[in-house]
């Protein structure tokens, strides 16, 4: 389970509710810089992330550009579905696993990342996806527009997980873990002029601390 990862910037949806802010989500600046540059900051910042990758699509023909000359490997996807586009990505990556992460998210700090990571390596499983407590969420102003009740507890999902890519690539049941956590490093996704502002505030209040992760919580793994 520990052999190599990469890094996946998902950075090709339609960005529909932030479009009121004139530019792709992913060339959307927070606090000066944009969500696709503090990604790929973030992908780059495990030792474990041998190759990062950024997905795009026909929405997102700026942040391609703006990605020429990067260190990265942009894989343009077709826009069919999200599970037929993660399939053609999967296929077109080399390494054994993936850490897939969101364009959107600004909160997610290296610690974080190697909590994830490390999660992964010690749970065994083809896959590990990130749960939150919904009241975590709630409590920073965000709203939250989907819920499950996973062992008793409800909770909504970021959109940041691992995936033992083979088993991605099979029409199969996949043998799933869960890392459910009240960190707001995974709270924050970037979809509107006010959640926009939100993370900025948490990022001001970091930069004041002197500290990159102020506010990573430790993180609770229950498969």
């Amino acid at each position: 389970m520990a052999g190599r990862f990469a890094a996946l910037v998902t950075a090709g949806g339609r960005g529909t509710r932030i479009a009121e802010l004139g530019a792709e989500k992913p060339l959307v600046e927070v606090l000066g810089r944009k969500l696709i540059d503090r990604a790929i900051d973030i992908a780059t910042s495990s030792d474990r992330a041998s190759a990062v990758y950024v997905s795009t699509s026909e929405h997102t023909p700026l942040t391609e550009s703006y990605l020429e000359g990067r260190d990265v490997r942009v894989i343009r996807t077709s826009g069919r579905g999200y599970v037929e586009d993660l399939h053609d990505i999967m296929r077109a990556i080399e390494e054994e696993a993936v850490v897939i992460i969101p364009v959107d998210m600004p909160l997610i700090t290296p610690d974080s990342m190697r909590s994830l990571i490390s999660s992964y390596i010690s749970e065994g499983k083809a896959s590990l996806t990130v749960a939150l407590d919904p009241a975590t969420v709630r409590s920073l102003g965000l709203d939250v527009t989907h819920t499950e009740v996973m062992g008793g507890r409800e909770v909504t999902f970021c959109g940041v997980s691992v995936v033992r890519r083979e088993d991605m690539l099979k029409d199969d049941y996949i043998e799933a873990a869960y890392l459910f956590t009240d960190s707001i490093d995974f709270a924050v996704n970037v979809n509107t002029s006010k959640d926009l502002a939100i993370a900025e505030g948490i990022l001001e209040k970091r930069n004041g601390q002197g500290v990159s992760g102020g506010y990573f919580a430790p993180v609770i793994r229950r498969s």
